[in-house]
């Protein structure tokens, strides 16, 4: 009987310091898992949330941009026909001006040599801009206003009288010249310059509501470079615009004031002189340098995501790497080997697992210790090894207070800022669970681990017939 009492205590006090052993293991594995999953969470999930977030919001950005570089893209080639279209429609209307006064001048001619009208083969007249070559128009006499006074002056250049040349001289400024030139001023005010006007107007409008959209104002403000490419354009088309405004297609008054329509030489001279005047306020509407800007924007904000994505894939090796640092100090079951990106969408629920299971090692070990330190009470004959051992089975006040107050609240706040980090970029991570529900389930487990530990520990110092002095 001696034998199997002494085998017993022998047994339940070698299971007892065994239980022991475990515990302090448990407890310094706790250590150890916080602090790996500390690590972690610094130097792997926040960077990889951060440069999701990064993406999610350059993605957007890329978004924005091309959209704004597809728009002003197709907004340039309307300004460039609506440049042409204006330059051809200008010319055309300065050389039928031209060819109209060149009719009327042979009338006047064939009036003063007394000619008999005659129906006249036009020839064609130069454009400012070089144009295939136009075949001869059979044209009739042109009708002159004001046939009475044109008559009387004829009739004095004919007598000599004085001052007939100088009343020719009005009269062609104010019959033929004048309205001519003021028909081509007509239509410029009247058609080509509203056509012109109208895509510049279309452009400044696209960029004046795209600074002001509210679904670009948040990434116009991260993006400071765009912003600045997008008020220079519309400080651009606004100078232009105003250029185009106030262009005067053509000026009646000062046409006036030279003798140049006294030749077919000189007139088609001053029609190009008009037309180059034209066009150098219309050439310089050009959008090619905002449009070259915001594609190196898009270039660069690809080069950016290439770099974002490879810092990615290196944080998703690093991760998976350490998973089986974690398994090796939490045990084999502390975390089940999953993708990498799945791994940083539950980190919430995982860390309050692993936090939870190592708490659970610790209570499961005190457990054991419970157990043979109750099996050892009936049969110790070494009072003082079993007091020794009881009193470093059991925990101090303090060790008590941080075991079971301190590190589950302190757990619980770690698990729910890891949540709220989560949860801001969540939309870029997508994770298998919803953040708040990864952070309510791991919240629980490391709850539920405390208290089982704190029954344990009950038992614990149930099993004790000598308080500790």
């Amino acid at each position: 009987m001696v034998t199997l009492m002494s085998y017993v205590e022998t047994a339940s006090r070698d299971s007892l310091a065994k239980a022991i052993a475990e515990t302090e293991s448990a407890q310094r594995g706790l250590l150890l898992a916080a602090a790996l999953l500390l690590l972690l969470h610094l130097l792997t999930i926040t960077p990889y949330v951060q440069s999701s977030a990064n993406l999610a919001n350059l993605a957007a950005s890329s978004a924005v941009t091309t959209e704004i570089v597809r728009t002003l893209n197709a907004q340039a080639r309307d300004i460039d026909a609506a440049k042409t279209r204006a330059n051809n429609d200008l010319q055309n209307a300065l050389r039928q001006a031209t060819q109209e006064m060149i009719q009327s001048f042979r009338v006047v001619d064939d009036k003063i040599s007394g000619r008999a009208p005659a129906v006249r083969v036009a020839s064609p007249v130069q454009s400012p801009v070089q144009s295939p070559v136009q075949a001869p128009t059979v044209q009739s006499a042109a009708a002159l206003p004001d046939e009475r006074r044109l008559d009387a002056i004829v009739a004095g250049l004919r007598l000599n009288q004085q001052g007939a040349d100088k009343e020719m001289e009005q009269y062609a400024r104010d019959n033929i010249v004048g309205p001519a030139y003021l028909k081509v001023r007509e239509r410029w005010d009247g058609e080509i310059r509203p056509a012109l006007l109208l895509p510049v107007k279309n452009a400044e409008t696209f960029v004046a509501e795209a600074l002001k959209r509210p679904d670009y104002a948040e990434l116009l403000k991260s993006n400071a470079r765009l912003a600045t490419v997008l008020n220079e354009t519309g400080a651009l088309l606004a100078k232009t615009r105003g250029e185009v405004e106030n262009a005067q297609g053509v000026d009646v008054d000062m046409l006036l004031r030279g003798d140049w329509w006294k030749s077919v030489a000189g007139k088609t001279t001053e029609a190009n002189v008009v037309a180059n005047e034209v066009q150098q306020r219309v050439n310089p509407i050009n959008l090619n340098a905002a449009i070259a800007s915001l594609t190196q924007i898009t270039m660069e904000q690809e080069q950016l995501r290439a770099e974002l994505m490879k810092q990615q894939m290196e944080l998703e090796k690093q991760l998976e790497e350490s998973q089986s640092d974690i398994a090796s100090i939490a045990g084999s079951s502390a975390i089940v080997p999953i993708h990498a990106k799945t791994l940083i969408g539950l980190f919430p629920l995982v860390l309050g697992l692993v936090l939870a299971l190592m708490q659970y090692r610790i209570a499961a070990a005190r457990r054991a210790a419970a157990s043979a330190a109750a099996d050892l009470v009936g049969v110790s004959t070494d009072e003082k090894a079993r007091i020794w051992l009881m009193n470093r089975a059991e925990m101090s006040p303090l060790g008590s207070v941080l075991e079971l107050g301190v590190l589950p609240a302190a757990a619980a706040i770690w698990i729910a800022l890891a949540a709220s980090q989560l949860g801001a970029a969540s939309d870029a991570l997508r994770p298998p669970l919803p953040v708040s529900v990864s952070a309510i389930v791991g919240i629980i487990a490391v709850m539920l681990a405390a208290w089982f530990d704190y029954t344990n520990i009950q038992r614990l110092s149930a099993a004790r017939p000598v308080r500790r002095r």
